[in-house]
C-alpha cells in the first residue's frame, strides 16, 4: 500500500518521472512515487490483478466442464460401491457412506482449492489492499492448480474392497500421476542402504533405483523403480555379477 514519506525523505525524487517529489511509497516494489505516478502504478497493479482473475475464471469454467463431462467415470466409481454394498448391506452401510463421501471429497478437491483462492483474493481485491508479491503468489497458485487439473482424471481414483475388518473393508484412494508434486522424492531415497533377501530358490535385492529378482533357473530380471520396465538377463553358466547403477551390486552363484 502507499504511505506518505517522512519530512527527511521528501527531497527524494519520484522513481518514475524523476522530477516531482517522491511523496508516496509502495511496500510491494519499494519504490517512491509522486501522486500522479502513484495513480498510474495502482492502475497497472489493477490491470495485473484483472489478468489473474481472468485466468482464475477460465480455470473455474474448465473445472466445471471437467466435472460435468466425466459423469460416466464418476458413476462407474459409485456403482462399484453400490453393488458391493447390496451384497453385505447390514454390515457395511456405514462404511459405504464414508466411501461415497471420500469419492466426492477427492473429486471436489480442484473446485475446493479454487474456492480457497477466490476467498483469499476477493476481500483484498475489494479493499485494494494488495501489492506485486500478492499478485505473483495468486498467479502461481492458479497456474499450479491449472497444471494439476490437466493431469488429473477420475481414473486416478480406485475403489478397493477386501474381506477384512468391517471398519476398513472399503477404501477410496487417489492415484496421482508420477510427475505431480505428491509423488515420492526418489532423490531422498538414494541415501537408503541396499537390501537383499535370500532363500533356497531366489534372491531379491533392492536399491533406490532398481529391484533385482532372480528365481527358478539361470535367468535374472531387472526392474526399474516403477515396476513396469523389466529387463531379463540369461546366464549359461549360472555365475552372474549384476551392477545396477551406482547403488546396487550383487554376485550370484548357483
Amino acid at each position: 500500500m502507499a504511505h506518505p514519506q517522512n519530512t527527511a525523505a521528501r527531497s527524494k525524487k519520484c522513481d518514475i518521472c524523476q522530477e516531482r517529489a517522491g511523496a508516496l511509497s509502495c511496500t510491494g516494489c519499494e519504490q517512491v512515487f509522486c501522486k500522479h505516478d502513484m495513480i498510474q502504478h495502482r492502475q497497472q497493479l489493477s490491470r495485473e490483478l484483472d489478468l489473474v482473475m481472468r485466468e482464475h475464471n477460465d480455470l473455474d469454467k474448465r473445472i466445471q466442464h471437467k466435472m460435468t463431462g466425466d459423469q460416466g467415470g464418476h458413476r462407474k466409481l459409485l456403482d462399484q460401491i453400490n453393488e458391493w454394498e447390496k451384497s453385505v448391506i447390514d454390515k457395511i452401510e456405514d462404511a459405504a457412506q464414508q466411501a461415497r463421501k471420500q469419492v466426492y471429497f477427492l473429486l471436489d478437491q480442484p473446485a475446493h482449492r479454487l474456492r480457497q483462492i477466490t476467498n483469499d483474493i476477493e476481500p483484498i481485491m475489494k479493499a485494494e489492499d494488495y501489492v506485486e508479491t500478492d499478485i505473483e503468489y495468486w498467479s502461481n497458485q492458479v497456474k499450479k492448480l491449472s497444471k494439476e487439473i490437466e493431469m488429473s482424471d477420475s481414473t486416478n481414483i480406485v475403489i478397493e474392497t477386501a474381506q477384512v475388518d468391517w471398519t476398513s473393508l472399503i477404501k477410496v484412494q487417489e492415484i496421482l500421476p508420477v510427475n505431480m508434486s505428491k509423488t515420492l522424492d526418489y532423490g531422498r531415497l538414494r541415501n537408503e542402504a541396499s537390501k537383499v533377501i535370500k532363500d533356497e530358490r531366489s534372491i531379491v535385492g533392492s536399491s533406490p533405483d532398481f529391484l533385482l529378482l532372480y528365481a527358478w533357473g539361470k535367468g535374472l530380471c531387472l526392474l526399474d523403480r516403477t515396476g513396469k520396465n523389466k529387463t531379463s538377463i540369461s546366464s549359461q553358466s549360472g555365475d552372474c555379477t549384476i551392477l545396477a547403477g551406482r547403488h546396487f551390486s550383487m554376485d550370484l552363484s548357483f
